[in-house]
């Protein structure tokens, strides 16, 4: 279990010393726990301790942490937005698997505009979203220079400055986030390897 857990009823569950879950106070301070058990404050009978129904608020944050618990285990990610949805990024086809776990209709993407219904399309969206893809110039330090491909452009050198990529001989720069950056490579100084 992570350390703290915020189901999508604003429960928040977290983990003790001594790994018992524990619940804390939640948005409308409804739910509470004494440490030991759970219960649910001003709704026992005369004072005693309630516990808490399957269809408790209580018992839904729970199945929602056991689920994430599980997501983690079998390496896909949930689609918050729409929890019906799972999505795979080790698929060895395409680059991610999309599940409809209601019915398990299965799309395959290798990206988020592939033609798979627009359910899978905006799943995969939010993956990638979730999940930013790491760019060799992500690392880039001032001082370097960097061969760029932009789109629809020739190779250019550039040098590096503090937070971009910069032509002085055409006064021309480029963030290290601008979309036309297609690929890039260090030419300066060389790798040791």
């Amino acid at each position: 279990m992570t350390d703290t857990f915020t189901a999508s009823n604003g429960i928040t569950i977290r983990e003790r010393e001594d790994t018992t879950p524990v619940l804390e106070w939640n948005a409308d301070g409804r739910y509470c726990t004494d440490g030991s058990r759970w219960y649910a404050v001003g709704e026992g009978i005369d004072g005693a301790d309630p516990g808490f129904t399957a269809d408790s608020p209580v018992a839904r944050a729970l199945r929602e942490l056991w689920q994430r618990e599980r997501d983690e285990e079998l390496g896909r990610w949930r689609w918050p937005e729409n929890p019906d949805y799972v999505v795979y990024s080790n698929d060895p086809v395409a680059r991610l698997r999309v599940v409809r776990e209601s019915d398990g209709f299965v799309a395959l993407l290798d990206e988020a505009t592939d033609d798979a219904g627009y359910s899978f399309q905006e799943a995969a969206r939010a993956y990638f979203e979730a999940h930013p893809e790491r760019k060799a110039w992500d690392d880039a330090n001032p001082g370097e220079v960097w061969v760029v491909k932009e789109h629809g452009q020739p190779e250019r050198a550039y040098m590096v400055d503090d937070t971009q990529f910069y032509d002085s001989s055409r006064d021309y720069a480029l963030n290290f986030d601008d979309s036309v950056i297609t690929d890039a490579r260090r030419i300066w100084p060389e790798d040791a390897s």
